[in-house]
């Protein structure tokens, strides 16, 4: 299988830099996570052309959209950040 590498939109990663950090702690301390919602993390971090981190021509809206549908699926405990596990 031959991969092509894609360079992803620089701008728009600094932008939702913490979001894809609460993402990644949601992610490694999730107890189960359905099959769709990894299938579209999958697809966030490494499509060149369904990704808005990668296309320039998806508005970034989608990005924000995406980031905010799979936090909320992975989110257990609302009332407390990801983010305070680690200190970030």
């Amino acid at each position: 299988m031959r991969r092509r590498y894609v360079q992803y939109q620089q701008d728009r990663v600094s932008a939702v830099r913490s979001e894809l950090l609460e993402l990644a702690a949601l992610l490694e301390q999730a107890q189960d996570v359905d099959a769709e919602c990894l299938a579209e993390v999958h697809r966030l971090l490494t499509s060149g052309c369904d990704s808005p981190l990668y296309n320039p021509d998806i508005h970034p809206s989608e990005m924000l959209a995406t980031l905010y549908f799979l936090r909320s699926r992975l989110n257990t405990a609302p009332e407390h950040s990801a983010l305070d596990r680690y200190g970030v």
